[in-house]
């Protein structure tokens, strides 16, 4: 019975020892490259989204990046895409190299890295006078814009009125912060990164042609709207519309 114990005892002692000395060998590896992509150049203040791929159950995603951001990530039903993490609002200080490390069973199995960006809100590549605009048709657009307000809400909308029965809207998925806006031709943008822009003129809606891009600036503390040699759908006729803008915020 004694001898039995013993053999117990040393065969336990072997298992435990083959098993601690297959993950050392496991873990000695040097981990394989993995890809890690960015949404940047990020403009300030708009959300990092870091992504790489994605293994499931059992696999911890270590994050660390500039000025000691660091972040560790699973599987799980809160998260069920842990090779993904977001910076809601980035900063500046944010631009840097980002790193990932994937680890299964205790050993770290892939790394990756990628640097980020971070800029400030571009300008508009064009150069329109305050609260007015350039048409190449005459009645929509290419006018100034002596009344500008806005409300608030699900969508936020932008009107300026000038000229003859004319008024200018941009119109946003909720409150617009400086930055960069792909359009949706329509009354209302399908995403918070989207906007829509029309031009009521008399009886008639003329509309800004999808994937245009509308810019969004801070001026001295009040917003600033602007786009720049954009189409316009023309309802009454063949004649091509292409209109620049810009309107602040009083």
């Amino acid at each position: 019975m004694r001898f039995f114990t013993t053999f117990i005892l040393i065969f336990a002692l072997f298992s435990l020892n083959s098993c601690q000395k297959t993950k050392k060998e496991s873990c000695s590896k040097p981990p394989e490259p993995v890809g890690l992509s960015s949404n940047g150049p990020v403009i300030k203040g708009w959300p990092l989204v870091l992504n790489t791929v994605h293994y499931g159950t059992g696999y911890i995603y270590k994050w660390r990046g500039p000025n000691g951001w660091a972040m560790e990530t699973t599987d799980s039903w809160e998260n069920y895409e842990p090779n993904k993490v977001t910076i809601d609002s980035a900063s500046i200080n944010n631009s840097g190299r980002y790193f990932v490390e994937i680890i299964h069973e205790g050993c770290v199995i892939e790394g990756g890295s990628v640097d980020v960006q971070i800029i400030e809100p571009p300008l508009p590549p064009c150069s329109v006078s305050n609260n007015s605009s350039t048409s190449t048709l005459g009645g929509v657009g290419g006018t100034t814009y002596t009344s500008v307000s806005h409300s608030g809400g699900i969508y936020y909308s932008v009107y300026a009125s000038g000229g003859i029965n004319q008024t200018i809207n941009f119109i946003f998925k909720g409150t617009p912060k400086p930055g960069m806006y792909l359009v949706d031709q329509g009354y209302y943008p399908s995403e918070s990164d989207h906007a829509a822009v029309y031009i009521q003129s008399g009886f008639y809606d003329f509309f800004m042609e999808s994937y245009h891009t509308v810019y969004v600036n801070e001026v001295n503390g009040k917003l600033q709207f602007s786009f720049c040699n954009c189409h316009f759908n023309n309802p009454v006729g063949s004649t091509e519309i292409i209109i620049s803008a810009k309107v602040t915020l009083p």
